[in-house]
């Protein structure tokens, strides 16, 4: 029976499993007092070796959950639908998984610290005529070859005009190659990350929010009368809070912020929160844009990091709250473009 492999016992329940399936939100279903406990999480899927099971297609997030999720598979999965989504639907909002969001961070630290490496290097490099790294690759890779031909037509169209040979890209290489020696990626990944955590993150983001808020309060209730003791005192009382690390860097922002008045330091102050701000909304938006608002899913057209970092993240979701199972592909639809 049915009934028996999803692990429901009696018609009651597997009326409530048909209705959990047809309902067009599980949120919205999972308030109702008919839900069976074992239908919200209470059953473990069986650990299996993990499978890539991706999809693009699928429906969204309530319609179709389990429909092809057999044998006990199925508690797991609406535990798995609970907590492992990267994006949640509340009052009509998508809003961003708090653990997400440590994973998107992690990516665009990534990409933070690639992009700090990449020009570390073309700027050992741009003293030997290097305009971007595609040349470098190219002369690099015909330095291992026996002949130009040898190349792929992609990789031969950013060989420089003046290295056409084996030895001419043997000759650049020895050159190159100290000059690119002193460039030390981890040494690079630990300072950007320091760096990015203090500026970037949306943690970051948030207390740098929250300090400036507090500046603004302290400085208005000050009022326009304040002396230039009083905003000196204020400014020295507050200098962690500008969130600046570099201590010379700090020093002259202090020297600028010393020659305003109470206005002008309170004008300074709002225009940088209103960035901090403006940054904040547009880091959830920069992956929320993505979201069909509607059923939670990656439209069609979503960025290929992203639909890269949402499979990323399910699966090390699955992996921490240990639901495998023939089932568990169809999971993957729930948040992934649609083939429509």
């Amino acid at each position: 029976m049915v009934e028996n492999g999803l692990g429901v016992n009696n018609s009651q329940n597997f009326y409530a499993l048909q209705q959990l399936q047809s309902q067009n939100g599980y949120a919205q279903y999972a308030q109702s007092e008919n839900v069976p406990p074992q239908l919200l999480g209470g059953v473990r899927m069986h650990e299996q070796p993990a499978q890539d099971c991706y999809e693009k297609s699928g429906n969204g997030i309530g319609t179709g959950v389990l429909a092809t999720a057999g044998g006990a598979t199925v508690g797991g999965a609406v535990g798995y639908y609970l907590k492992g989504n990267p994006v949640s639907i509340a009052d009509d909002k998508l809003i961003l998984n708090e653990n997400f969001v440590k994973t998107y961070d992690a990516a665009k630290l990534e990409e933070y610290t690639n992009k700090i490496i990449e020009k570390r290097k073309l700027n050992a490099l741009s003293s030997l005529g290097i305009k971007d790294l595609k040349e470098y690759d190219a002369i690099k890779q015909l330095a291992t070859a026996e002949k130009i031909e040898d190349l792929a037509e992609d990789v031969r169209k950013n060989l420089p005009k003046e290295i056409t040979t084996p030895e001419a890209a043997n000759e650049f290489m020895k050159k190159a190659e100290p000059k690119l020696a002193k460039v030390d990626p981890s040494k690079i990944r630990e300072t950007a990350k320091k760096s990015f955590m203090l500026n970037y993150s949306k943690e970051a983001l948030q207390t740098k929010i929250n300090n400036f808020n507090a500046m603004e309060e302290s400085l208005t209730k000050l009022g326009k009368d304040a002396t230039p003791e009083q905003l000196k005192e204020f400014i020295n009382s507050n200098k962690s809070k500008f969130g600046i690390a570099n201590e010379k860097r700090l020093n002259s922002y202090v020297q600028k912020l010393s020659k305003m008045t109470q206005e002008e330091l309170l004008n300074e102050i709002k225009a940088k929160n209103t960035g901090f701000k403006t940054a904040f909304q547009q880091y959830s938006e920069s992956v929320l844009r993505h979201v069909d608002s509607k059923d939670g899913k990656l439209l069609k057209n979503a960025s290929k990091e992203i639909t890269e970092m949402f499979k990323n993240f399910k699966w090390s979701q699955a992996k921490r709250l240990g639901l495998w199972g023939a089932g568990f592909g169809a999971l993957f639809s729930l948040l992934l473009p649609s083939k429509d």
